[in-house]
C-alpha cells in the first residue's frame, strides 16, 4: 500500500464528510425557516378568516402588500432550496463514486496481481 495514496485518500474522505456536514446543518436551517414562516402566515390567514383578528384591522394595501411579501419571501427560500437539493444530490452521487472507488482501491491492494 503506498502511503502517499492512503494519505491522499484520507484527506479526500475528510474533505468531503467535513462539506456534507456543514451543506446539512445549512439545509437544516433553511427548511427551518421555510416552515416557520409558512405557519405563521398559515397562523394569520386562519384568525382572519376565522374571526379572531377582524379583517378591518388593516387596511387594503396593507393586505395586498403582506400577501405580496409573504409571497415573495417564499419564493425566495424555494430559490435557496431547490439548488441545495439539487447539490445534495451531486454530493451524494459523488460520494457514492469515491467510495466504490476505494472499494476498487483495496482490492487491487489485496490482490496486486489484478494490476
Amino acid at each position: 500500500m503506498d502511503k502517499q495514496s492512503l494519505l491522499t485518500w484520507l484527506e479526500a474522505r475528510k474533505v468531503c464528510l467535513e462539506t456534507g456536514a456543514r451543506f446539512q446543518f445549512r439545509i437544516q436551517i433553511y427548511v427551518t425557516y421555510f416552515i416557520g414562516i409558512l405557519v405563521l402566515m398559515l397562523i394569520w390567514w386562519f384568525a382572519v378568516f376565522s374571526g379572531f383578528v377582524s379583517f378591518h384591522t388593516l387596511t387594503t394595501e396593507q393586505w395586498v402588500s403582506f400577501t405580496c411579501w409573504s409571497i415573495l419571501i417564499l419564493c425566495m427560500v424555494m430559490m435557496i432550496l431547490l439548488p441545495n437539493s439539487y447539490l445534495n444530490e451531486e454530493m451524494m452521487w459523488q460520494i457514492k463514486r469515491m467510495i466504490k472507488l476505494r472499494e476498487v482501491y483495496q482490492r487491487l491492494v489485496r490482490d496486486p496481481e489484478m494490476l
